[in-house]
């Protein structure tokens, strides 16, 4: 399988911000999912949410 990413180059160098799966591009999919977490929480929020999210399904994996 491919793996497709985008990238940017800002002043900490070269960063990725989107990485296509499947021929689906993960932020456009994932923006109206995670727009409320954004907006109540921030970045910081929205990480948090994240590893919430991955700590339950490690555990269901157990």
């Amino acid at each position: 399988m491919a793996l497709n990413y985008r990238l940017e180059n800002g002043n900490g160098g070269w960063k990725i911000y989107d990485v296509n799966v499947a021929g689906f591009w993960l932020v456009p999919n994932y923006t109206k999912q995670f727009a409320p977490i954004l907006q109540q929480g921030g970045v910081d929020g929205l990480l948090g949410k994240l590893g919430e999210l991955n700590k339950s399904a490690a555990g269901a994996k157990s």
